[in-house]
């Protein structure tokens, strides 16, 4: 019988096992160091989402009866959101959060980049704050660059993070309005509701500026231009965003922003271009490349190394070939030519996906990737695009983890689930299984979990992997999320019960990923 997408197949054999036959000549082996003290930490903000504020969230949010709603949110708890994103990734270039906290009937709609039309949903900050408090899972705020400033980045920390004591200055910003002071605006957030800090753990300065991204009409908003990622507006005019600007923009805004929370860490986007090829610490960005401009991330490294803690990077492969399922592998190319100029700096993974295919085997598997190598590296933030997508014609939607009005469960909702509930604990050093068959070892608090994934293109065979195990007899499952072909969305979990002792084997199959988690 055909099984439904992601459905669950348990089988009752005993697949794995100390007791099982020899392995085959063209098995491969695997040997964790578990006695290694060197270890990373497995956190659940590597097991992130990127969500936005428009459309109530894109279903998170009922207007009718300004709350969360109960089935979605349900869904996500179930999910295990470890960190999310807020208020969104180009939506969040043009979004006012001071216009949106307060009075619902005080509120005021705000810009969507996407479809140049304001948006008139009474969630907003307050609301995502709260909410990211109820599923426990930690938040970085994206702060808008289009219509942003030093000053009104600052506001938004001091909202969330800020003392209603404090006396911190903000001042005035390019247009003549003044900001009056940190506890001014951390006053706003004890009379929505929440008299204690948030405890934002990262703010971003923008999103992707570095790209023109021309999107929307011709008039946006009000505007009487097309929306441009890589230009910011003071005084009615359009600024375009080089290194240099974006660096002296980014000195301004850590400054206040310490001031209000110094324990804050601060992020700035670094271009690269994910071909496997550039060296992305001397990529120019797309204005910058257009006029014979600096490199993007060589300059926040010359101009501002002290202003940010935080590289963010967007890993995507907007093409179609199968090659698309390698994509970690060029990540952490780019993390090395990053560490190169900036070895002190950490990173923050903050979007990844593909444009098409983002609901297929192939996506599942980059995904799975991506998380192991914001592990490995100490990422400070791993987040997957994206959550919910409300509408299926959108152009990212095919990646939602849950689609469209009945918010059906999609291959990028299996994955992220089978890693957040499965991986806790401390990764150990793992020697390469072979070249791109991935693995990362992780001894929980109960016993120990391995993830394996078969990033290979054109792959014909299963593969088989012995591993050896710490001392100790352990019981437990195999998870495998496995399809037909790198391209199929019929994307299925199957669930093997295992014994083991001194090793456990796996038969990996065709560009699966499979999750071995034992306990004593």
């Amino acid at each position: 019988m055909r099984t439904s997408p992601l459905a669950t197949v348990v089988c009752l054999v005993v697949a794995c096992g100390s007791s099982s036959t020899s392995s085959p000549p063209d098995a491969h082996t695997l040997s964790p160091q578990w006695d290694s003290p060197t270890t990373v930490p497995v956190l659940a903000h590597h097991f992130g989402h990127n969500a936005v504020w428009s459309r109530g969230g894109l279903g998170l949010w009922s207007e009718a009866t300004k709350s969360p709603n109960a089935d979605v949110l349900a869904l996500v708890r179930d999910l295990r959101v470890g960190a999310l994103r807020f208020p969104g990734g180009t939506r969040a270039m043009r979004y006012r959060f001071e216009e949106a906290i307060g009075p619902y009937a005080q509120r005021k709609p705000q810009c969507d980049a996407f479809t140049g039309a304001t948006d008139a949903t009474t969630y907003g900050l307050a609301e995502f704050l709260a909410l990211a408090a109820e599923l426990a899972a930690e938040v970085t705020l994206v702060a808008p660059w289009v219509d942003g400033s030093p000053q009104r980045t600052a506001a938004m920390i001091a909202y969330a993070n800020g003392d209603p004591a404090s006396a911190v200055k903000l001042g005035v910003d390019g247009d003549g309005t003044d900001w009056g002071t940190s506890g001014d605006w951390a006053a706003k957030r004890v009379a929505d509701g929440h008299a204690a800090a948030w405890g934002v753990s990262i703010v971003e300065v923008g999103n992707e500026p570095y790209l023109d991204l021309a999107v929307g009409p011709a008039v946006s908003c009000g505007r009487a231009s097309q929306f441009h990622q890589d230009e910011r507006w003071v005084a009615g005019k359009a600024i375009p965003t080089t290194a240099a600007d974006y660096a002296a923009q980014l000195v301004a805004t850590a400054a206040l922003v310490r001031a209000i929370d110094p324990k804050i860490q601060i992020a700035a986007p670094a271009y690269a271009s994910f071909d496997g090829a550039s060296d992305a610490a001397h990529e120019a960005g797309d204005f910058d490349r257009k006029t014979g401009g600096d490199a993007w991330s060589a300059r926040l490294v010359s101009d501002a190394s002290g202003a940010f803690d935080l590289f963010v990077l967007h890993p995507y492969d907007l093409g179609f070939s199968d090659s698309r399922v390698r994509l970690g592998a060029r990540l952490e190319k780019t993390i090395r030519d990053l560490k190169a100029i900036a070895p002190a700096k950490g990173i923050a993974i903050t979007e990844y996906g593909f444009l098409g295919g983002g609901d297929t085997l192939m996506n599942v598997v980059a995904s799975a990737d991506i998380v192991r190598v914001g592990i490995e590296t100490g990422a400070s933030m791993v987040l997957r695009h994206v959550l919910i997508e409300d509408d299926p014609n959108e152009p990212f939607a095919n990646a939602a983890a849950l689609l469209g009005a009945s918010h059906a469960k999609k291959p990028g909702y299996a994955v992220m689930r089978l890693l957040a509930t499965t991986l806790s604990g401390s990764a150990v050093p793992t020697p390469e299984v072979l070249p791109d068959i991935e693995a990362l070892a992780v001894k929980t608090s109960g016993g120990v979990a391995i993830l394996l994934l078969d990033r290979r293109v054109d792959a014909t065979g299963a593969t088989t992997v012995t591993i050896a195990l710490p001392p100790g007899s352990f019981k437990g499952t195999v998870h495998m999320l496995q399809a037909d072909a790198l391209r199929s969305t019929d994307v299925t979990q199957v669930d093997t019960p295992v014994s083991a002792s001194g090793v456990v084997r796996v038969d990996l199959a065709v560009n699966a990923v499979a999750v071995i988690e034992l306990a004593r």
